[in-house]
């Protein structure tokens, strides 16, 4: 399997997540508050892997911004995504975001009795306390992170900096389409 059917496995996977927290979010009422600024996004320890930003490498080399990104990932001092713009409070390529991305505010983690704990912020878990009660997020960050390593083992395991990760993945993708 070459890196375009691995990329489109992801992005299947990426389309499917997409419909369920949709539908999640319209069944429980719960939604990120208007104008947060991107708190979830302003954090400089967020972790990734490669496969989930080949997606978002194919498309910047497509629209030949990938060296510019590329450049920007690896002299960028605070830790921040470099998706992330401060001054919008949004990520420049919201619809090419990795998985962690995707994932955050509205999926869960399973507790030690195996009932689903959501993973959002603070600004949603105090808005949403009832809703989310009521309506627990079936969703969860392991099922969707195994089916995105088994798209291709070495890519999809061993966490990175978002940053390391985005470039790494321009830097195969790059590859990719220069020798294929």
């Amino acid at each position: 399997m070459d890196l375009y059917e691995k990329c489109r496995l992801v992005e299947e996977i990426f389309e499917e997540l997409d419909r369920e927290i949709s539908e999640y979010k319209s069944s429980s009422g719960i939604f990120c508050p208007q104008n947060c600024g991107g708190e979830c996004c302003n954090k400089d320890d967020i972790c990734a892997t490669v496969i989930e930003f080949i997606p978002l490498a194919f498309f910047l080399h497509n629209t030949q911004i990938s060296e510019k990104i590329h450049n920007e990932a690896e002299s960028k001092k605070d830790g921040l995504c470099v998706l992330y713009s401060q001054e919008t409070g949004r990520c420049l390529f919201y619809e090419q975001r990795g998985l962690v991305c995707r994932l955050f505010g509205f999926s869960s983690i399973r507790d030690k009795t195996s009932r689903p704990q959501i993973v959002t912020c603070k600004r949603i878990k105090e808005l949403y306390k009832e809703s989310i009660q009521k309506n627990p997020c079936n969703i969860i960050m392991a099922d969707y992170h195994r089916r995105l390593s088994l798209t291709d083992l070495r890519l999809g395991s061993g966490l990175l900096h978002i940053n390391e990760a985005i470039k790494k993945a321009i830097e195969i993708t790059g590859i990719f389409l220069k020798y294929r």
